[in-house]
């Protein structure tokens, strides 16, 4: 394992601070991607919503990501260690300075999927319906899309409001385990749910899905 990934500090602390809301959890869902036996990326999205049904980006009290990348598989082939803040206490957070509301991100998960043996079918694309460069954004900011339908996730980063044209592109499979609040939180969701690392082997540096 590689020196960002530590095993005794892998899963690390929570990246949410704010009290669990009444009636919802804490959750996180893992993608870790490998190369010769050994993690070189990962991202964790750390959750927190209700616990039944389908969840959207309106039912979301908090959402925070973080990716970390060894050298060559992270931004621009640099390795790579960034956190952003998407909804805090049920309020979007602006990207690159920008104004955003639920309708602006898209997110996915339905626990009704999980009790039928699903993976809750995680989704994730924290500048939805944003374009690819926007007026008024300042600054670097960054965004992440996964799908666990497909496989894919992919982390950018916009400067100044144009977007990177080098976004890293992995293919992989979340876990979600409950963190507080939940129903068997030391249990994974689905309990049979593993990463498939023989499925994670191929790294791509790629532009922006169009």
């Amino acid at each position: 394992m590689s020196m960002l990934f530590p095993r005794a500090a892998a899963a690390g602390a929570a990246l949410l601070a704010s009290s669990v809301a009444a009636g919802a959890a804490e959750w996180r869902s893992t993608a870790s991607f490998f190369d010769g036996g050994l993690e070189v990326a990962r991202l964790t999205v750390d959750w927190t919503a209700g616990t039944t049904g389908p969840q959207d980006s309106g039912d979301l009290f908090d959402l925070a990501w973080r990716f970390q990348a060894d050298a060559g598989f992270g931004l621009g082939g640099a390795a790579t260690d960034v956190t952003r803040d998407v909804v805090v206490a049920g309020v979007v957070q602006p990207l690159g300075g920008v104004a955003l509301t639920p309708a602006d991100i898209f997110f996915s998960f339905d626990f009704d999927d999980v009790a039928l043996g699903g993976d809750g079918g995680f989704g994730l694309d924290t500048d939805f319906n944003m374009n690819l460069e926007f007026g008024g954004a300042v600054g670097t900011d960054y965004w992440a899309f996964a799908d666990s339908a497909f496989g894919d996730v992919i982390v950018g980063r916009y400067i100044d409001g144009a977007a990177d044209a080098d976004a890293v592109l992995l293919g992989g499979q979340f876990q979600t385990v409950a963190l507080t609040g939940g129903p068997g939180a030391e249990v994974p969701l689905p309990a049979g749910l593993a990463l498939l690392p023989a499925a994670l082997a191929g790294f791509a540096l790629v532009r922006r899905r169009a």
